[in-house]
C-alpha cells in the first residue's frame, strides 16, 4: 500500500497526472490489494473477515485520488490519501498477528 502511494506522489504534480505509468501502476496496486480485501472478507476466521472488511472501508477513503485507468475523473489528487489508508491498514493487521 505505501508502494502504490510512492507511485502515487511520483506520478502527480501540480494536481495533474504527470506521469501515467506511475499513476497506473498505483491505481493496479490498489486493486490487487482490493482483491485480497475481498477474499479476505469471505474467510471462516472472522477476525481475518473483519479486517478485510476494515481494509475495503479504508481503500474506499481512497477513490476521490483515482479516476479511470487513464487518470481522468480523479476529484482529489492527493497522496495522502493513499498514505493514510496505508497506516490504517497496518494497524488493522496488527490484530492478525
Amino acid at each position: 500500500m505505501r508502494f502504490a502511494a510512492e507511485r502515487y506522489s511520483i506520478a502527480t504534480a501540480k494536481n495533474t497526472v504527470t506521469n501515467l505509468y506511475e499513476y497506473q501502476a498505483s491505481w493496479g496496486f490498489l486493486n490487487v490489494i482490493k482483491t485480497q480485501a475481498t477474499t479476505m472478507t469471505q474467510s471462516d476466521n472472522s477476525s481475518v473477515a473483519k479486517a478485510g472488511t476494515k481494509v475495503l472501508g479504508y481503500l474506499a477513503a481512497t477513490a476521490p485520488a483515482f479516476g479511470d485507468m487513464m487518470g481522468q475523473g480523479i476529484t482529489d489528487m492527493r497522496a495522502s490519501l493513499i498514505y493514510g489508508a496505508a497506516a490504517r491498514i497496518e494497524l488493522a493487521s496488527i490484530g492478525l498477528q
